[in-house]
């Protein structure tokens, strides 16, 4: 089985570090419960343009980078998978310019877990954006674990199947169909997929 991985929030805790840098510079106070959308300015403020300018700012700080912790059980749970022959693609939204301190962070936390890593620049304001659907597509990927309910609703909505990582910004989705179920945690991820 071909399976996508998402890293922010499904294997990397990212929103809990971004909020952590953001209070730092911004003397804020946000929390991972603040963040009922996944576009940041509606949680801090200001466009797309300034949201990205401070993603961008953390993912060049190595001070935090480096720091997002994994998510629990996630290492153990895609270890056991790799070795029960399922194949696995990171796919991630994070733009071009964060693949390097992705790969560094990918190899020190998930060490030869993944076959490939693949970006999609999400956000993006130069440069060319893909659709997860698309990677999904050429890879062959038959289900992808997701947080992000734009990306989740893109890939169900092309063939591919979607594991909700529940998180507050997918909250509001109610779903109908067996297309996207939500999961709580990584050992419901391996009850879908173990």
């Amino acid at each position: 089985m071909k399976i996508g991985i998402d890293i922010d929030d499904v294997i990397a805790d990212f929103i809990p570090t971004l909020a952590l840098y953001y209070n730092r510079i911004y003397d804020a106070e946000l929390t991972k419960e603040d963040f009922t959308s996944y576009d940041f300015w509606n949680v801090w403020g200001g466009d797309i343009h300034r949201a990205v300018e401070i993603v961008d700012a953390m993912f060049a700080d190595p001070t935090f980078c480096e720091a997002i912790p994994p998510i629990s059980d996630s290492f153990d749970s895609l270890d056991s998978l790799k070795e029960s022959g399922a194949e696995l693609f990171a796919i991630t939204g994070r733009r071009d310019n964060a693949i390097r301190p992705t790969e560094l962070w990918i190899e020190d936390h998930f060490p030869n877990v993944f076959t490939s890593l693949h970006f999609t620049n999400s956000y993006c304001q130069k440069g060319k954006s893909v659709n997860k659907s698309v990677i999904c597509s050429k890879l062959g990927v038959e289900i992808i674990v997701e947080d992000n309910l734009k990306h989740a609703l893109d890939c169900a909505g092309n063939g591919v199947d979607v594991l909700l990582y529940d998180t507050p910004w997918n909250r509001s989705y109610t779903h109908t169909d067996n297309t996207v179920q939500r999961v709580h945690s990584w050992n419901e991820v391996m009850q879908h997929l173990g």
